[in-house]
């Protein structure tokens, strides 16, 4: 699993603080966590490039608002390239000619912010919504996407994940708020039978309701929400059935997609698919806190009783 590279990466440096017993006491908190936000994040995946999409067409029509949309390869803001600050130089993107985008990713360099090797493409469709910060709704079709990062659920390497259907929609009421529905997103690990079933809701409140890359670039968003479903991990190899986690995020404030302020719940809702021995507690929250003044983040774990740190 991906969490456990992370957990043994802090074990050398642990074992010989007094912290380290509170540390290996939310551990398994720490795991259901880590796989709950993976999960989310590459269920997010197309709406992650609708709302960079979003970004980049309204910084376009705020510097020409008669623009074809045709060169938004050439978009700059103080003499910094738009597109590959959204995504990378190697992302293209379209303006079609019945009005939709499409955004094709190249497996050869991550993507900015998530750090995924993303290919494929995403068609979205804007019925007509030619800026969505002025309102309106979006979907987002996924075609022939992959994520070429990770580690499968038995916890060997793997080169692909396979992004493969699930319904996506993006709709803002043009003053700065924007609502993403995910709904039956299934994915897997190239060669393992172990599918996700993911889907939530999550309200995004942009910093500026221009919703322009001058105005939003490495500011904070409000972002609150839940999702759950089967995941593409398992917790029992010999059952073979994807594990079930429920997520909530409340006053969530990120920064691109770093959260660095808010509260996150992830529980196991089924007990019969994971073995207690390894989850003493369904429930684990993350605490985070920011610090304005210092421009910092702390967090805090709280887990089967225990707090970590504290």
């Amino acid at each position: 699993m991906l969490a456990a590279a992370a957990m043994l990466s802090f074990e050398g440096c642990l074992k010989n603080d007094e912290s380290w017993n509170k540390y290996q006491s939310v551990m398994p908190g720490m795991t259901i966590y880590q796989l709950a936000m993976n999960q989310n994040t590459i269920s997010l995946i197309p709406a992650d490039a609708g709302m960079r999409m979003a970004i980049l067409v309204a910084e376009a029509l705020s510097q020409d608002p008669e623009s074809d949309l045709s060169n938004l390869d050439q978009l700059t803001v103080s003499s910094v390239r738009v597109l590959p600050s959204l995504f990378n130089s190697l992302t293209k993107v379209e303006t079609l000619s019945d009005g939709n985008y499409r955004i094709t990713f190249s497996d050869a360099a991550q993507q900015a912010g998530s750090g995924l090797v993303v290919s494929g493409s995403v068609l979205i469709q804007t019925y007509g919504t030619k800026s969505l910060a002025e309102g309106g709704s979006w979907s987002i079709v996924m075609e022939n996407l992959t994520v070429s990062s990770g580690t499968s659920s038995s916890g060997s390497t793997t080169s692909k994940l396979l992004l493969e259907s699930g319904a996506t929609t993006i709709a803002c009421d043009g003053a700065g708020v924007f609502t993403i529905s995910v709904n039956g997103f299934r994915s897997h690990f190239d060669g393992n039978s172990i599918y996700s079933n993911w889907s939530g809701q999550f309200v995004v409140t942009a910093p500026d309701a221009s919703m322009t890359y001058a105005k939003c670039s490495k500011k904070n968003f409000k972002v609150s929400g839940s999702a759950k479903g089967p995941t593409i991990y398992t917790a029992d190899a010999i059952l073979s059935q994807p594990l079930t986690i429920n997520y909530t995020l409340t006053d969530g404030l990120y920064r691109g997609l770093q959260i660095i302020d808010g509260t996150q719940t992830c529980t196991l809702p089924n007990s019969i698919e994971y073995s207690a021995s390894d989850f003493p507690a369904a429930t684990v929250v993350y605490y985070w806190t920011y610090n304005e003044s210092s421009n910092s983040a702390t967090y805090q774990v709280s887990y089967n009783g225990s707090v970590y740190p504290n």
